[in-house]
């Protein structure tokens, strides 16, 4: 009979896949497996070879299953006569700092390093340039920790395609018992090759454990003990659950899965509990709709239905999902299960407001919050301080890798917290402290042993390790048999071990005042975790093609520290290096190096190492730029800001190849405009539909099949909100630009993108535009489009000061560096407007406003005015703002001025940047045809937005918002006609 634990995961895909960006699925052609056990520990390579069925290269996005709490130690392509390309461990600052931003339509965010493995469910890495004929062969290999007789170690296969060949070769110190898939089960665990023709699974494979459940390994001063420190729990009944279920955007792939899971929760949860307890279930991402209220025995395939129709779209705002939770609960509910990937990418974010909102949970009556992490990648502090909603009743972070009834069964019982753990004689004991335990969870103890002192032999040696647990009713002394090994093994995980050791003592150490010990201690950390390639939050596991990138990255040559690989005779270290530049396959980015997932590597750590020549703060640069700005009055001139590489630019603005061609520019007019002039592929299909031919449905389904097919694809989803929006489905459309802030939370461009797009929805959706331009200030803060963004953003949701403080901050930036200068001019009469819009809310504070005018040089807007300001999100980027008056006349960056009023700013050609046309006084030449054209700097699309804001002279100010991406190089696209003033649309709503 076998065990409930060999059955196939709820849910669960195809543990291995390799898709294109385009969605093309590449055919995984055989898979060998290597496995070393030595429990409780286990190390497991996977050597794939994929066929490429297209007959042109192809970039992609390898996805494997891992168990929870593996850590990735090597990823690895086979170069053939180069050898193989390595991913290096580096620095998670360096990364940031040196890689070029990813391409948003290539891959989805990928989830595969540092603290995002912590939840196990899967590895994901680009992969560049899969060639047409070639097989593509790549390494993965994990370590992982064996917790007991009730989790076998497991090779993910059911689910697997038909192999043409699985290679087996497992070899384990101590006996097991195989289980899962039938036609495996006579497979040697002695280290003998086994091979498998023709062959697919329909379960998994899982090795079985009948040794002791307390035991270890040693070697030197090295120890790992596993045991299990709660002798026994209580009950914990559910009298009634609440159920918060995710449905953001990074859930899309396999959300269905996940709903069936859902269902299976909920079943087994009703096999436990004595009653027909009250239930409800509340879907979220950046909104919250109950999508069931009653008894759990009501709860089936028609609310299953409902969440499957709703999908996985928008931002996850989990402060708004528990507040929701604590308005409309009532003290029926006193168990709240939250269901998440633990990404919290919109509202307010931290263990802070977690523990805010959880104080409205207590007053609603909830008692015991637990989590159910559906991802790979989430915030641990935020989890556990929701968990610790209650110190008398704890709750759980569970993965749901477990099965239904093993979640059901937990979610029914008592919780023990704060179990502290001591090893004598120890330099250092990680974890240190144990939260979250229940009878009969294993847990593995890692220590540094002092050596010489009683107790450890002349070789160093120790049969025996000493642990002592104490916590709540816990007061227990365990004596763990410890086994000697040579393997290498040992010395990785227990590498691990340390590096996590270092950066809690550094955690603790920098939430004090002693920066220097601070330093200290994450200097040892990073160190420590550079030179044994431990993968975690201060670490990036990064692919450099050339010999060259590995200079940039702090690499010498020969420097880089050993890998861990499956040898004849066991594990073994092997020599690692760059590849021959004979003969190697560059990425199809022109062989830059990447990071394994494209976006930004993460929420820089509040004691992680600052980027190298921006870390001057925006009060400083304030200062130092009013400074310079009144020496260059005073005729003396002062240097200009270092650029973020620590070089003074000097470099004129980059000339451009050529113009941009345009077959009808000598036109009174100008040409005809159509999609086909910006687009390209489905996009193009989408706009074609909605703008030429008036097919608004037809639009949405194509749009719709492309986003299921590319849940990642950031044009897939600017086009399903293009859709939706001409279908009068604002809320969809909210929760489509939703999805990108979701997907790419870490990137200020695409954030950017979605708020510009957000904002022409109105006003519900103030608070997420708000939020993003701010968290797009927060990543980009040298950026002034960027404050200039955030600040018209404030001026619209009536927040006047703050709006004003930061054009104040983005001004500062444009007078620091050269570069930006020429958007002084811009910015200064934004101040003037803003200040004029103040003045009218709050007129008691004219003299003050004035005061803040005269110290920054600014003047106060008295004339009616017409602004076009043109800003763009990419550094790789040059656009230019094109604007044609009723008379045909046309003001672009050769021809800046109309003869029937208004004039262009300066071009700005150097990255991100503003260009403004400006009619002071009454704009009377009607209409106003808008074009942007896109010179492209190596970046895969232009995306920004024309802001139209007209000034009546009295302080009042009215917006029309035009975003837009263009995707053809050196293209234009059609922003329209601007027929009257903006002021008249507003009057006509009223």
């Amino acid at each position: 009979m076998s065990s409930p634990t060999d059955e196939v995961l709820v849910g669960r895909g195809s543990p291995i896949s390799l898709t294109a960006a385009d969605g093309t699925a590449l055919t995984l052609r055989s898979l060998i497996v290597r496995a070393v056990v030595d429990e409780p520990l286990a190390f497991t390579e996977l050597e794939m070879v994929f066929d490429n069925p297209e007959g042109r290269a192809l970039d992609g996005k390898l996805a494997v299953i891992m168990p929870p709490g593996a850590r990735v130690t090597r990823f690895a392509r086979d170069l053939g006569t180069s050898g193989w390309e390595e991913a290096q461990v580096v620095p998670r600052r360096t990364a940031d700092q040196q890689l070029p931003p990813g391409d948003p339509r290539q891959a989805p965010p990928l989830l595969a390093v540092s603290q995002e493995l912590r939840a196990g469910e899967q590895f994901t890495a680009r992969v560049d340039a899969i060639p047409a004929r070639d097989p593509t062969r790549i390494v993965v290999a994990y370590v992982e920790e064996l917790r007991g007789r009730s989790q076998p170690y497991r090779i993910a296969l059911a689910g697997l395609p038909r192999l043409h060949e699985l290679g087996l070769r497992i070899r384990s110190r101590t006996p097991v018992s195989l289980g899962g898939e039938p036609s495996l089960l006579k497979t040697s665990t002695h280290g003998a090759v086994a091979s498998y023709p023709d062959f697919k699974a329909s379960r998994d494979l899982t090795l079985h454990f009948s040794g002791p459940r307390e035991l270890g390994l040693r070697r030197d001063d090295m120890v790992v003990a596993r045991l299990s420190p709660v002798p026994h729990d209580h009950p914990d009944p559910i009298d009634g659950l609440t159920i918060l279920f995710d449905t953001s955007a990074s859930q899309a792939p396999g959300f269905d899965a996940q709903v069936d899971r859902l269902a299976a929760v909920v079943a087994a949860i009703d096999r436990r509990v004595p009653g027909d307890i009250p239930l409800r279930v509340v879907a979220f991402d950046q909104g919250a709709d109950t999508v069931f209220e009653g008894r759990l025995g009501g709860f089936g395939e028609a609310q299953l239905s409902a969440l499957r129709e709703r999908g996985a779209l928008g931002a996850s705002n989990l402060a708004g999902a528990l507040r929701a939770a604590a308005v409309r609960g009532e003290r029926r509910y006193q168990r709240l299960l939250l269901i998440t990937d633990g990404r919290v990418t919109a509202g307010s974010p931290g263990p802070e407001a977690v523990r805010a909102e959880a104080g409205r949970l207590l007053d609603a009556g909830f008692v015991r919050v637990d989590v159910m992490i559906e991802g790979g990648m989430h915030d641990d502090e935020v989890l556990r301080a929701l968990t610790a909603l209650s110190p008398d009743h704890p709750g759980l972070v569970l993965h749901a890798a477990l099965s239904p009834e093993v979640m059901a069964s937990r979610l029914t019982r008592g919780v023990v917290n704060d179990v502290e753990v001591e090893v004598p004689n120890s330099a250092w004991v990680y974890p240190q402290r144990f939260d979250a335990l229940q009878a009969g969870d294993d847990v593995l103890v890692y220590a540094g042993l002092e050596v010489g002192v009683d107790g450890i032999d002349a070789a160093g040696q120790r049969d025996e390790l000493a642990v002592q647990v104490r916590g709540g009713e816990i007061d227990r002394a365990f004596n763990v048999p410890l086994a000697p090994t040579t393997s290498p093994l040992l010395a990785d995980a227990w590498s691990g071990a340390r590096a996590s050791w270092l950066i809690d003592q550094a955690r603790s150490l920098c939430a004090g005042t002693d920066r220097g010990l601070c330093e200290g201690w994450r200097r040892q950390a990073l160190d420590w975790s550079a030179e044994h390639r431990v993968v975690n939050d201060l670490t990036a596991l990064v692919v450099l093609p050339a010999a060259v990138d590995y200079a940039r990255f702090g690499l010498g040559a020969g420097a880089q520290s050993p890998l861990l690989a499956v040898g004849v005779d066991g594990l073994e270290w092997r020599r690692n290096g760059p590849p021959s530049s004979i003969g190697v396959v560059l990425p199809a980015r022109r062989g830059q190096p990447y990071a394994l997932r494209p976006a930004r590597l993460g929420e820089r750590l509040l004691w992680d190492e600052a980027p190298a020549a921006t870390t001057t703060s925006t009060a400083a640069v304030r200062r130092d730029s009013q400074q310079r700005h009144a020496a260059r009055r005073r005729g003396r001139a002062q240097p200009v800001r270092e650029d973020r590489f620590g070089s003074q630019d000097s470099t004129p603005p980059l000339e451009r190849d050529s113009e941009i061609p345009d077959k009808d520019a000598g036109a009174p007019f100008g040409p005809r405009r159509t999609p086909d002039d910006a687009y390209e592929g489905n996009l193009l299909t989408v706009m074609n539909l909605l703008a030429m031919w008036d097919a608004k449905q037809n639009a949405l389904e194509v749009a719709s099949r492309w986003r299921r097919a590319q849940p990642g694809d950031v044009m897939a989803l600017v086009a399903l909100g293009e859709a939706l929006e001409a279908n009068d489905r604002p809320e969809q459309a909210a929760r489509a630009y939703g999805s990108i802030v979701d997907l790419y939370p870490g990137r200020a461009d695409m954030r950017r993108l979605a708020a510009g797009r957000l904002e022409r929805l109105g006003e519900p959706y103030t608070w997420l535009v708000l939020d993003s331009y701010g968290r797009a200030v927060e990543e980009r803060y040298d950026d002034p489009a960027g404050h200039r963004l955030y600040a018209f953003a404030l001026v619209r949701a009536g927040y006047y000061k703050e709006a004003f403080d930061a054009l104040v901050d983005g001004l500062a930036w444009a007078r620091s560096d050269a570069k930006t200068r020429a958007i002084e001019s811009v910015l200064l009469a934004d101040l003037g407007l803003v200040a004029a819009a103040w003045i009218r809310r709050w007129p008691e504070q004219e003299a003050h406003v004035r005061e803040a005018l005269r110290v920054h040089e600014a003047e106060l807007a008295t004339r009616p005015s017409l602004r076009f300001v043109l800003s763009w999100d990419s550094e790789q980027a040059d656009l230019d703002l094109h604007v044609r008056d009723g008379l045909g006349r046309h003001a672009f960056y050769r021809s800046k001025q109309l003869e029937s009023g208004g004039a262009l700013s300066d071009d700005m050609d150097a990255g991100h940047g503003l260009e403004a046309f400006v009619i002071d006084g009454a704009a009377g030449a009607f209409p106003y045809r808008l074009e942007v054209g896109y010179y492209a700097r190596g970046a895969a699309q232009g995306t920004g937005k024309l802001e139209i804001v007209e000034h009546d002279g009295d302080g009042q100010l009215f917006f029309d918002e035009r975003p837009f991406v263009v995707v053809k190089q050196r293209a234009y696209v059609d922003l329209g006609m601007l027929t009257a003033l903006p002021s008249s649309a507003a009057k006509k709503r009223r």
